[in-house]
């Protein structure tokens, strides 16, 4: 966004060691853009933040050192971390298509978003403790199969045309080999019942 014409001077750039690097628990993140915008963020993060430890920054630093003498090489860890990724995302992708999902085929990112309904039941969907058919269905997966999704639902408001991601769920796809030879196991076994009308 900040490279188009005209973008630099209203553009705040943010990334994390989280995604980047794949250390997600650090939470160690920075932010590029013009000195105007910056400042007033710093004024924002020092009342907002928690406490960040200095062997994670430190990591995270030594990980972009390294990573400015080896950018846009094959050996570059983003370049083969886009290769990994992909693969990962069509594991992810074949997995849920096998198990009766529809899954949306994402262009980058961590997540999957698959269409839940055709193997839903109306048991999955049952509890009205929880409003929200997405909630209702993550809650029913992770209790019974083990498997913790997120709600998309979570993310928007009643306003927000909510509905429209309720028979929606987003599962995330950087895992180890294991963890998609466990998820395959237990996918594999989800009965393909009555659609939910």
């Amino acid at each position: 966004m900040a490279t188009l014409p005209g973008m630099w001077e209203r553009t705040i750039t943010v990334s994390s060691g989280s995604k980047s690097f794949g250390v997600t628990g650090w939470r160690v993140g920075w932010s590029v853009g013009p000195e105007d915008l910056i400042s007033c963020l710093l004024v924002v993060h020092q009342s907002a933040d928690g406490v960040c430890a200095t062997p994670t920054q430190e990591a995270v630093a030594r990980c972009i050192e390294k990573e400015i003498t080896t950018l846009n090489q094959p050996e570059s860890h983003f370049c083969t971390q886009r290769e990994k990724l992909l693969e990962k995302r069509d594991v992810s992708v074949q997995l849920l298509r096998e198990a009766g999902f529809v899954p949306c085929v994402p262009d980058a990112g961590f997540f999957v978003m698959a269409d839940w309904s055709s193997v839903a039941t109306e048991e999955m969907v049952r509890d009205g403790s929880v409003s929200s058919p997405d909630f209702l269905f993550v809650k029913w997966f992770l209790k019974n199969l083990g498997i913790l999704t997120i709600p998309p639902s979570a993310f928007y408001g009643e306003e927000n045309n909510k509905h429209i991601c309720s028979r929606y769920v987003r599962f995330c796809f950087c895992k180890t080999d294991d963890n998609f030879d466990k998820a395959r196991q237990i996918l594999k076994d989800i009965p393909k019942l009555k659609r939910i009308q």
